[in-house]
C-alpha cells in the first residue's frame, strides 16, 4: 500500500471540534484542513499555510499566526481575539462575522477579503491592504488603528506577489 504524502493526509484530515490550545503547529500545512468548532486557543501557527483551512466558528483567540498563510479560508465567525497575526495573508478568505477584537494585524494582506460585520474593536491594523476587500458592516472601526492602511497599486500588487514565487 503506498504511503500517503503529508499534504495528502493533511487536505484529507478533518480536525471538526479538535482540541489544539497551545498547541505548536509553527510551520506546519493545514491547507484544506476542516477545523470547524476547533479549539486554537493561543496556537503557535507562525509560518503555517492554512489556505483553504475551514476554521468556520474556531475559536483563534490568542493564537500567534505571524505570517501564516489563509488565503481563501473560511474564518466565517471565529473568534480571534486578541491574536497576533503581523503580515498573514488572508487573501479572498471569508471573515464574515469573525471577532477581531483587539488583534494585531500589522502589515498583513486582506486582498479580496469577504469581512462582512467583522467586529475590530480595538484592532491594529497599521500598515494593512485591504484593497478589493468587502468591509461592508464592519462594526466599531472607530475604535480600530487604520493608520498607514493605504490601497497599493496594481503594480504594487504583483510586485509583491513576483518576490514570493
Amino acid at each position: 500500500m503506498p504511503e500517503t504524502s503529508e499534504i495528502e493526509f493533511a487536505q484529507k484530515c478533518a480536525l471538526i471540534g479538535a482540541d489544539l490550545d497551545r498547541a505548536d503547529l509553527r510551520g506546519k500545512n493545514l491547507s484544506g484542513v476542516n477545523m470547524t468548532n476547533a479549539s486554537l486557543r493561543g496556537a503557535d501557527l507562525s509560518g503555517a499555510n492554512l489556505s483553504g483551512a475551514k476554521l468556520i466558528r474556531a475559536d483563534l483567540s490568542r493564537a500567534c499566526l505571524l505570517n501564516a498563510n489563509l488565503d481563501g479560508a473560511d474564518l466565517t465567525a471565529a473568534d480571534m481575539s486578541m491574536c497576533y497575526m503581523r503580515a498573514a495573508s488572508f487573501k479572498g478568505a471569508n471573515l464574515t462575522m469573525a471577532h477581531m477584537k483587539r488583534i494585531t494585524a500589522k502589515n498583513a494582506i486582506f486582498y479580496d477579503a469577504i469581512m462582512k460585520g467583522v467586529n475590530v474593536m480595538q484592532a491594529d491594523f497599521y500598515g494593512s491592504v485591504f484593497n478589493g476587500a468587502d468591509l461592508e458592516g464592519v462594526r466599531n472601526a472607530e475604535t480600530a488603528n487604520f493608520f498607514g492602511t493605504s490601497p497599493e497599486t496594481e503594480e504594487d500588487k504583483s510586485t509583491t506577489t513576483q518576490d514570493q514565487d
